[in-house]
This record gives C-alpha cells, sequence and structure tokens, in this order.
C-alpha cells in the first residue's frame, strides 16, 4: 500500500508540472498583448515606456526562463500584480 501512494504521489508531480506549464503556455499565447492592455489604448506611448514596462514584467525573456521565474513565483504564492486593478493578485483570489 505504501509503495502505491508513493507512485501516485510521484505521478502528481509530473501532472502539476504538466498542468503549470499548459497553463502558462495558454497565457502567454493568447491573443492581445498585456504590456499594451496595462498601458491603455493611448497613441502617446513611447517604445520606450513599452520596453520598460516589458522588461520590468520580464517579458524580453526567453519564453522558458519566463516560465521558470512564473512557476517559482507560484510556489512562493507570489502570483504577481493584476493588469486591470493593479493589485496584488493573490490579495484578489
Amino acid at each position: 500500500m505504501t509503495t502505491y501512494i508513493i507512485k501516485r504521489l510521484f505521478d502528481l508531480i509530473f501532472v502539476l508540472i504538466g498542468v503549470s506549464l499548459l497553463v502558462f503556455l495558454m497565457l502567454r499565447f493568447i491573443p492581445g498583448d498585456a504590456v499594451e492592455i496595462m498601458l491603455g489604448a493611448n497613441v502617446d506611448i513611447s517604445a520606450e515606456r513599452v520596453d520598460a514596462l516589458r522588461a520590468q514584467l520580464g517579458l524580453n525573456l526567453p519564453v522558458h526562463e519566463q516560465y521558470l521565474q512564473w512557476l517559482g513565483g507560484v510556489l512562493r504564492g507570489a502570483f504577481g500584480t493584476s493588469i486591470w486593478t493593479g493589485q496584488p493578485v493573490a490579495k484578489e483570489i
């Protein structure tokens, strides 16, 4: 019975990693740009401001590095900041 539970817990690790990867990729590849949403539809936005916000959010990094940072944040309970309200997501949940 103990080996069965250990095997199931080991399988659970792979399922959780797979689900987290799926959720991350879905969030990254949906249409729209989070930076443009955060800055609004203002046409006065400079390219430098967009690049600075991308760097602040880590969106200028390769996708695999973004995933590792995102996963690390999720494991620490740091879910980031809401693009709509500017409040921490953990507080809103």
